[in-house]
Parts: structure tokens; sequence; C-alpha cells
């Protein structure tokens, strides 16, 4: 009671907060009672539901309130309306203020009471936008990131997020790769949070497509060579040019000798699965370099087989008459290479020359070298017997010349 004789509806400040008011001392029976009129609700018992709120939670205080006795109706003897006041409380750093409710006569009552609740700093978290719902609470964030995502629209969701005064959100300013990152909302002052900064760890992870679905530009066929043939594939998928070691990597098999050669596409990063694409390699084209007839033999060298070579013999320059067998008797005849095909070479023939066979080649050969021998055997003698006549002549006049000199 005051000094002037009233009772005051008041909050004591303890501690550096304040210790609500939840009854009302009792009154003498003089000074409860009304004659007549409205009565004053500020006489009234008041005792509330809840003494603590935290910042940020719905506030909906539903207090108890009687009258000499009497238990008042919300809406019909009294409303209700509240207000947080935010204060500094220094002595007491998890105290931000206190909630002011007012209880208001009306109708058969009227003048209004003030009772407080403590309102207490929240620990600040990211609202339901974070996706999934609620994952904040948990130590770890999964975004799965779309490879047709900008580094906004995969972070858009975190900026969006609500923040208080003061506050701001963080992210490095580059795209965020897999695996483990983290956003940081952060604030100068704490003001009525707990905390000043809130980290999310953030576990990014790739929306995989299946690389079967992508498309190519056709591949050209290849002809063998006897080394790897390793055609450059250019892939897209939605119509969007994929790179290289980043959305696929790319082997290769049987991819050497002639016939169906396997482009092995395996995705990577945004993308998943194996693609196989198939390029002929065709074979290659063989080439007879010379044809010529020595030794009354036809000789050919080419690119590849000249050992595997067959000839065949016609009578005729038109190559209408063939021989069964090889000329064994003197003549003009006309003769033709062929080299066969094989796994990485085609056929390839020479066009037709003329071939005069003699049937004594070889005994003329052998006479040749016969008489070759003879001449040889006889010359060979006479020229040692007159090289030594030379070289005694020589030796007879230079002795001769020096008698002489003497």
């Amino acid at each position: 009671m005051g000094n002037d004789n009233k009772w005051k509806n008041t909050a004591a400040k303890i501690n550096g907060g304040y210790k609500p008011v939840t009854t009302i001392k009792g009154l003498t029976k003089q000074s409860v009672r009304q004659t007549s009129g409205p009565k004053n609700i500020g006489l009234a018992n008041i005792t509330l539901d809840q003494n603590q709120y935290t910042y940020g939670e719905q506030i909906n205080p539903n207090p108890t309130v009687t009258f000499d006795g009497n238990q008042l109706t919300l809406g019909t003897d009294y409303e209700i309306t509240h207000q947080e006041v935010i204060a500094n409380e220094k002595s007491n750093p998890d105290l931000a203020g206190k909630v002011v409710i007012t209880i208001k006569g009306i109708n058969n009552y009227n003048g209004e009471a003030k009772v407080y609740a403590n309102l207490n700093k929240a620990q600040w978290l990211p609202n339901d936008k974070i996706e999934p719902v609620g994952s904040y609470k948990q130590s770890t964030n999964t975004i799965t990131v779309s490879r047709n995502d900008s580094f906004d629209n995969q972070i858009q969701r975190y900026r969006e997020i609500t923040l208080p005064n003061g506050w701001e959100f963080t992210v490095p300013n580059y795209y965020i790769a897999p695996g483990n990152s983290k956003i940081i909302y952060k604030g100068d002052d704490a003001g009525f949070y707990k905390n000043n900064e809130f980290n999310l760890n953030v576990d990014v992870r790739h929306q995989k497509e299946n690389i079967n679905g992508v498309t190519f530009d056709p591949i050209n066929d290849y002809e063998y060579t006897g080394y790897e043939q390793t055609p450059t594939v250019n892939l897209k998928y939605n119509n969007k040019p994929l790179t290289f070691n980043q959305d696929y990597t790319v082997a290769y098999d049987n991819n050497v000798n002639a016939g169906i050669a396997n482009i092995i596409i395996t995705g990577d990063k945004y993308f998943n699965n194996t693609k196989i694409i198939p390029f002929n390699i065709t074979k290659a084209n063989n080439q007879i370099y010379s044809f010529f007839i020595e030794n009354n033999h036809p000789v050919t060298y080419a690119r590849f087989g000249q050992d595997k070579v067959q000839y065949q013999y016609f009578k005729d320059q038109e190559a209408t008459i063939p021989l069964d067998n090889a000329p064994s008797v003197t003549g003009t005849y006309y003769v033709k290479a062929t080299i066969p095909g094989t796994e990485n070479y085609n056929e390839v023939s020479s066009n037709v020359i003329e071939f005069n066979y003699e049937q004594d080649y070889q005994e003329k050969q052998q006479d040749n070298s016969n008489n070759l021998t003879l001449i040889l055997a006889i010359t060979i003698p006479v020229s040692l017997i007159v090289l030594a006549l030379i070289i005694g002549l020589t030796i007879y006049f230079i002795k001769k010349r020096k008698v002489n000199k003497a």
C-alpha cells in the first residue's frame, strides 16, 4: 500500500529482471466493495498462467482474474493486451526484457491493471525456408543441386530467410562445391538473441541425370592404321553441351582393328550410368607400289602383303583368256598381280602387264655364267703373266741405268 492509501499492481525489479506479480494482495472489505457504478479492475486479483516467454514465440496470455471472490470472464468483464518491452539487462544476459500484460475492464468494470512476465532471449535459428523442413535442427542440411542451377538459384532459399535487425547472410562468393560447405548468418549485436552467429553446415549433393539421355553428333568412320582410333565425341543434354572430364569421362574398346569399336561414356558429377557409342573402323586400302618383270618372273612391291601376292596369267592383253598355270613355253603372255584382302586390308590388284617368257631362260643364264667363269679363268692368269713381265722389265731397266751412270 502506498502513502496515498491506494493499492497498486506493480512488479518488483529483482537481480536486473522483473518478477511478475501473480497475485494481487487482498484489500479491506471497505476498499473492494462498491455500492454503485463500474468496478475498478485495478482492484482485482490476477494470476498469470505463464510468467516467462521466449522472444519470437507466440505470446497469448490467459490469466485468471477474480474480483471480490468471483472469477471474471474474458470478453465480458475485461480485455487483454500485451506489449514486449526490450531492455538491456546487463545483470542477466539471458533476459531480453519483459512482457507487459494489460487487463482492461469493460461493461461492469473499468480501469486497468498491468502485470509483467520475463521475456527471455531466444536461440536464433533459420526458419523453415531451408529444405528439408526442420533440417537446421540437425548438424547438416542437404542441398541437391541440378546442373542447370546457377549459384544464385542454389542459395536463393537461404537468402530469403528473415534475419534479425543488423544480421546478414554470408556465404563464399563462388560456386558451392559438392561436399561440406558452410553458410553463415551473423549479426553485429545479439540483441534479443543468445547468439549473434549461426553456422549452417551444408552437404551439397548433385542431382544425377542418366547419361543415356544425352545426344551426340554423328561419328565418321575411321580407316584402319594399326593404331588406336580415339574419336572426339560432342555430347549434349537438353540441347546444352556437356563438359569433358566434368560431366563425363571417355574410354575406348576394340578400337584398333577394323570392325565395330566402342566409345564408353561414363557419367560424372551431375550424371551417372554408362553409355556405349559404337563407331566403324573400316579396312584400309592396300596399294601396289610397283609391278614389273625381272629374271623371267613378275615382281611386286606393295603397302602390305607382298609376300602373299598371287599372279594370274592370260593369253590376251584384255585378260579374258586365263591360263591354268604359269607359262612354261616361250612366248608373250600377260600377267596381273593380286594381294588378297585380310582382316584389316582390302584386296588390291595391279594392271595387266606384258610378260615375255623364255622357256630356256635358266639354261641361257647358266651358259652365260659358265662362259663368264671360263673367261675369267683365262683372263686372270694371262693378266698375271703380263703383270709379271712388266714388273721384270721395269726392274731390269732400272738396274741398267744405274750401271751406265757408274
